[in-house]
């Protein structure tokens, strides 16, 4: 038996990066993602809330942001059938992003959620993989439009670190 260690040179980490949010947002662990990002530990525990989901896969070079996001679609709507797209479009930030808006009927109630996803590359590396990202953020869409703009204001900060990137370091 050899020993191997993770990450190393050929399996790399997560790429390093960094992204703004609001003063008064948590981050905490969650289930199948990096990381959440959320106005209320709870959603349950009343008042309006707002969340944001870090999630990163490895996918093969040849696998699109828009091949993703439909990928993804038929997954959501598999839990949500009534869900909705309201618009999917390309934004130039420090790095190309796919956001997909739709609306999603919560299954425990009659409230609609807005729920934006948006899908980006990470750096690129010599790594037969690319890494990418999707940001999902759900929002109740009684609590209004104005708070897409803090979830804008989020995509808009992500930064990447390439360095450390290829070596694990």
């Amino acid at each position: 038996m050899t020993p191997i260690t993770y990450p190393g040179p050929l399996m790399r980490p997560v790429p390093t990066f960094s992204m703004d949010i609001p003063v008064d947002w948590v981050v905490t662990e969650f289930p199948n993602a990096l990381f959440l990002i959320s106005t209320l530990l709870e959603p349950d525990a009343g008042g309006p809330w707002s969340n944001v989901i870090v999630r990163h896969e490895r996918v093969l070079p040849s696998v699109s942001l828009e091949s993703y996001s439909a990928w993804t679609w038929q997954s959501l709507v598999a839990d949500f059938p009534d869900a909705v797209i309201k618009e999917s479009v390309h934004i130039q930030f420090a790095c190309l992003h796919l956001l997909r808006d739709a609306e999603v009927h919560w299954p425990t109630d009659k409230d609609l959620a807005a729920r934006i996803d948006s899908f980006v590359f990470g750096p690129d590396t010599e790594h037969p993989t690319r890494d990418l990202f999707q940001f999902t953020w759900l929002n109740p869409s009684a609590a209004g439009d104005e708070r897409k703009l803090i979830y804008v204001d989020m995509l808009r900060s992500i930064r990447f670190d390439a360095k450390g990137v290829e070596s694990g370091d």
